[in-house]
C-alpha cells in the first residue's frame, strides 16, 4: 500500500468547511474566542499588532537628528495611534483593581516596567475573558438563529495570522542581529551563580553563543514568513506553537515575566491549527490520506478589488520585513555606538590596597561602574567623567563621591577622592578579562575530556 500523503486543499467561506449549521457548544465558543481575541491582539504596548504595518523608516525614536520632517510625521501618527488603542483599557484596568479587587498602591497604577506580567496585566486578561463571556451571551441571545460564523471565523483568522506572524518576526529578529540576549557583560562575568536570578542565568546562557541565539531566532523569523502567506499558515503554526511552547516553558522555569504573553502566543498558534487538527492527527497517528482544510476569505468578485487586496498585502509583507530588517540593523549598530562604547576606565580592576573596604571594581559602560567589597556584596554607581580632568563622579541611592584618577600604565588604576564623608584612596591592577572561560573557551571539534567546569 502506498504511503499516506498530506495534500494542502484552500477552500473558500463558499464551500462547506464545517457542517452547514454548528453546533451550539461551538458556536458560543466560537462567539467567546471572537471577542477575547480581537481585544487581544488590540494595539497594545508591549505587543505586537497589526499597527506593525506601519512603516517605521527605521526610525529610532521621534528625536532621531537625523529623520527626515516625513519620518517624524509617520512615527507621530503611529504614537498617537497607539496612545488612543490604549486608551480606554488604561482607563479601565486600574479601576478594575481598585474596585473589584481591592487593590491599592503601586500595583494599581501604571508605571515604566518591562515586565508583561504585572497586576495590571493580569486584570486586563481578567476584562478580556469577562468581557468575552458576557458578551457571547448576549450575541448567542440577538444572533441565536445564525448557523455558523465561516466568513467571520475567516477574518478572525487573518487577524490572529498577521499578529502572530509580526510577533515572531518582531522576536525573531531581535535574537538574529542580537539585541535581545547580548553577549555576557564584564558585570555578569565577575557575578557568582548565587547572586544570580533564574533570568540572570536565561540571559547569560543565551547571550553566551550568539549562534544558538541566532539559530532561535531564525525558527522564530521562519514561522513569521510561513504565517505571512495562506498556502503556509498551517507549516507556519506549527513550528510557531513549537517555538513558543519552548519560551514559554522557560519563562515559567526561570521566573521571566513574560509568561502572559508568550502563553498566548502558544494559543494563538493552537488556534490557527483548528481547521487541520483532524488531517494531522489522521496522517501523523492513523497513517492515513489527509487534506488540509485551509480557511480563505471570501473571494472578490469584481477584478480592481481583488488586485487593491493582493497590493494591500504586499505593501503589509514588505513595510513589516523592513521595520524588522532595517529597523533591527539601525537599533544594533546605534547600541554598538552608544550603549556598547566602552568607558575610559574599562575593565575589570583588582585592588592592591585594602582602603574602602573595596576588592574588586567592574566597569563596562560610561553610564555606570560596580564595586565589591570584601564581604562580596555588590554596589552599583552611576558614573560621570570628566577626560580633560581625569575626574569621575560616583552617585547611587545612598551615597556620592568626587574622585580623580590616574593610570601610571594600561594595567594600573590610582583613585583619590571622598565617598560621602570618607576619604578613599584606592590602587588597583587589571585583571585580564580575555581570562573568562566563559566567553574565551569557543568550539572544539574534538574533546578527549568533557570540559565541564
Amino acid at each position: 500500500m502506498a504511503d499516506p500523503v498530506l495534500q494542502p486543499m484552500a477552500i473558500s467561506s463558499s464551500t462547506a468547511i464545517a457542517p452547514a449549521r454548528w453546533s451550539l457548544l461551538n458556536l458560543i465558543l466560537f462567539r467567546f474566542a471572537c471577542v477575547y481575541l480581537v481585544f487581544y491582539c488590540w494595539p497594545y504596548a508591549g505587543r505586537s499588532n497589526l499597527f506593525d504595518a506601519i512603516p517605521s523608516f527605521g526610525s529610532g525614536s521621534m528625536n532621531d537628528k537625523d529623520s527626515s520632517a516625513f519620518v517624524l510625521i509617520v512615527a507621530m501618527i503611529r504614537s498617537t495611534l497607539s496612545r488612543l488603542a490604549e486608551a480606554p483599557w488604561k482607563a479601565l484596568c486600574p479601576w478594575v483593581a481598585v474596585h473589584v479587587f481591592h487593590l491599592s498602591g503601586p500595583v494599581t497604577q501604571y508605571h515604566v516596567t518591562g515586565s508583561g506580567d504585572t497586576m495590571l496585566d493580569y486584570v486586563q486578561v481578567f476584562c478580556f475573558a469577562t468581557i468575552a463571556a458576557f458578551g457571547a451571551l448576549v450575541w448567542s441571545f440577538l444572533d441565536r438563529r445564525r448557523p455558523n460564523y465561516r466568513t467571520l471565523y475567516a477574518w478572525l483568522r487573518l487577524l490572529v495570522r498577521f499578529t502572530l506572524a509580526f510577533t515572531m518576526l518582531s522576536y525573531g529578529f531581535a535574537k538574529v542581529y542580537p539585541l535581545q540576549f547580548m553577549p555576557p557583560s564584564l558585570t555578569r562575568l565577575t557575578r557568582t551563580y548565587g547572586e544570580s536570578s533564574p533570568m540572570g542565568i536565561l540571559w547569560t546562557f543565551m547571550g553566551a553563543s550568539t549562534a544558538y541565539s541566532r539559530f532561535c531566532g531564525l525558527a522564530e523569523v521562519g514561522a513569521g514568513l510561513l504565517l505571512l502567506f495562506r498556502r503556509t499558515t498551517s507549516l507556519g503554526a506549527i513550528v510557531a506553537a513549537a517555538a513558543m511552547v519552548n519560551v514559554a516553558t522557560l519563562n515559567f522555569c526561570y521566573d521571566v515575566p513574560v509568561k502572559l504573553y508568550s502563553v498566548h502566543l502558544v494559543l494563538m498558534s493552537v488556534f490557527l491549527l483548528i481547521p487541520d487538527a483532524g488531517a494531522l492527527m489522521r496522517f501523523f497517528l492513523l497513517r492515513k490520506p489527509s487534506q488540509l482544510e485551509g480557511v480563505s476569505l471570501p473571494r472578490f468578485q469584481r477584478r480592481w478589488p481583488r488586485i487593491a487586496a493582493i497590493a494591500l498585502q504586499c505593501l503589509v509583507i514588505v513595510s513589516v520585513l523592513y521595520n524588522n530588517i532595517w529597523g533591527g540593523y539601525k537599533n544594533l549598530k546605534e547600541y554598538s555606538t552608544t550603549f556598547l562604547k566602552h568607558a575610559p576606565l574599562y575593565g575589570v580592576w583588582n585592588a592592591d590596597n585594602l582602603s574602602a573596604d573595596w576588592r574588586q571594581m567592574t566597569v563596562q559602560f560610561s553610564n555606570g561602574l560596580s564595586v565589591r567589597n570584601a564581604a562580596g556584596e555588590s554596589m552599583f554607581f552611576q558614573t560621570a567623567y570628566d577626560e580633560r580632568q581625569h575626574t569621575l563622579k560616583l552617585t547611587s541611592a545612598k551615597q556620592k563621591g568626587d574622585f580623580t584618577y590616574d593610570q601610571p600604565d594600561p594595567e594600573h588604576l590610582v583613585l583619590h577622592g571622598k565617598l560621602g564623608d570618607s576619604p578613599i584612596v584606592a590602587a588597583f591592577h587589571r585583571f585580564d578579562a580575555s581570562k573568562f572561560l566563559l566567553t574565551s573557551r569557543g568550539f572544539h571539534w574534538i574533546s578527549e575530556y568533557p570540559f565541564n567546569r
